[in-house]
């Protein structure tokens, strides 16, 4: 496999006229290894209808590193009407978010601070690996080199990359110009014959001839006697539209493969996770620090590595500390027709007269549902429905982030944001920033900021492992 992998990756770079038809082939042919087949789609380019055809039937079908691919290749691809439609409705019910990071309402901004620089990796590397060399990526390729493969322009990644912080690298991708290093400089070069030139500094002979790379890392060589005058420029040789070419799931698997980052074993922490921060609130074998919101153990014991709230005895299993501001990931799987969700800042645990303890706390909601609505999977329960249902099917392990930073509450299901609010807007009792009503008689500005954490059971078999928690300052 190493070795056709190899070959298709120099076939797709070659200038040979027939490669684009054996690419096809290797790309259609469903008996062929997949990451071969991912490796040949990065090299169609929808030049011909025949290329389309397969191209869309691989984008609208089950999720899968070849409709990953097959959407990065459907880039700038005129298509039909119907066609248009087929690949936004399949876009709509997919896991992945192929908005571009650059229509996003907050920016980047909103990117370095939805959590991923706090979120345990939860991607491995193939598709950012397939991304960084893809043609109509971000064309990483073009200007560095990992393990041997891509240019010499800009620095090699294969040891940087892992030693970067997450939110280090995405500033260095998204903000280029940010902090640039002298080696690598942007210079505007000026020739006596009238062009002018920018780039980098690549290689100087010592008879004064220059040889420069631009952005798409094409070289130029500028002779010594035709130098008229150069002078350093502040901005990075990188693209600076990066953000147009990438999705925030592209963003998510490219930061997964520069940093070599892999998941940890369940109920473990990972060696970066330890440097985080991160705390493990379940062990995968006992319910030691766990209990009832009533305060007495639960009645369901731990099943294969994992908390099932239901049965346990109490509205909701707790953690036994109080948190205030913190990073909560945490794994779920739920049953056909499951209804629960996950609380946060839940204070106290003794019940008002007449309401239940869920009451005290901030639900976020957990569903077998595919809709936005108030009381789906992503939902602040009642309060805020999600930007988009995240959720995978009933038996397939889901990831969930909660962010809880002072008013700002944060949520991530299966890495994408799904909801955000701040709690200082919300004034007013059983009523929502915009005026419409809920059903929680709370000013949510002044509800407790420090609480229990809580997983409900509502009814339902809901099972949770790598319960993880990262405070804030």
């Amino acid at each position: 496999e190493g070795l056709r992998l190899e070959a298709v990756r120099t076939l797709r770079d070659s200038p040979l006229p027939d490669r684009a038809k054996i690419l096809f082939r290797l790309a259609a042919n469903p008996e062929e290894v997949e990451t071969v087949r991912a490796e040949a789609i990065g090299g169609l380019d929808g030049r011909d209808a025949e290329e389309v055809a397969l191209l869309l039937d691989l984008a609208t079908g089950p999720a899968s590193l070849l409709k990953v691919q097959a959407n990065r290749s459907l880039r700038g691809v005129s298509l039909s009407p119907s066609d248009e439609v087929r690949l936004v409705t399949a876009r709509k019910s997919s896991r992945r978010d192929e908005t571009p990071l650059s229509d996003w309402p907050g920016g980047a901004s909103e990117i370095w601070n939805s959590s991923l620089e706090d979120r345990p990796a939860s991607r491995d590397g193939p598709s950012g690996e397939l991304l960084f060399f893809h043609p109509k990526g971000p064309g990483c390729f073009k200007c560095h080199r990992i393990e041997g493969r891509g240019g010499r322009i800009g620095p090699d990644l294969t040891s940087t990359g892992p030693t970067m912080s997450r939110m280090k690298l995405l500033q260095s991708i998204l903000e280029p110009s940010a902090e640039i290093a002298p080696q690598y400089t942007t210079w505007l070069v000026e020739q006596h014959d009238g062009t002018q030139l920018q780039g980098v500094l690549v290689e100087e002979s010592l008879n004064g001839d220059q040889t420069y790379a631009d952005t798409t890392g094409k070289l130029h060589k500028v002779g010594g006697s035709n130098l008229a005058d150069r002078r350093p420029l502040t901005t990075s040789i990188m693209p600076a539209d990066l953000a147009r070419q990438m999705t925030a799931d592209d963003l998510i698997d490219l930061s997964a493969y520069l940093r070599k980052e892999a998941p940890a074993q369940d109920n473990q922490l990972s060696p970066p996770e330890e440097a985080a921060g991160y705390r493990l609130l379940f062990d995968g074998k006992t319910l030691n620090g766990w209990m009832t919101s009533s305060k007495i153990p639960s009645k369901t014991p731990v099943q294969e590595g994992t908390i099932n709230p239901h049965g346990s005895g109490g509205y909701m299993m707790i953690h036994e500390n109080e948190w205030e501001n913190f990073v909560l990931s945490l794994d779920f799987q739920i049953t056909p027709g499951c209804n629960t969700g996950v609380f946060v800042r839940t204070s106290p645990l003794e019940p008002r007269p007449g309401k239940d303890v869920g009451f005290n706390g901030i639900e976020i909601a957990i569903d077998d549902t595919t809709t936005t609505g108030l009381h789906d999977s992503g939902a602040v329960y009642d309060l805020s429905p999600p930007r988009v249902n995240a959720m995978k099917p009933p038996g397939e392990w889901n990831r969930m982030v909660v962010r809880c930073d002072g008013p700002l509450l944060t949520v991530m299901v299966n890495d994408r944001i799904v909801n955000r609010m701040n709690l200082d807007e919300w004034t007013d009792p059983n009523k929502r920033p915009d005026g419409s009503p809920h059903k929680f008689d709370i000013a949510y500005k002044n509800h407790p900021r420090r609480g229990f954490l809580g997983l409900q059971d509502h009814g339902s078999d809901c099972r949770f492992k790598n319960i993880k928690i990262k405070p804030l300052p």
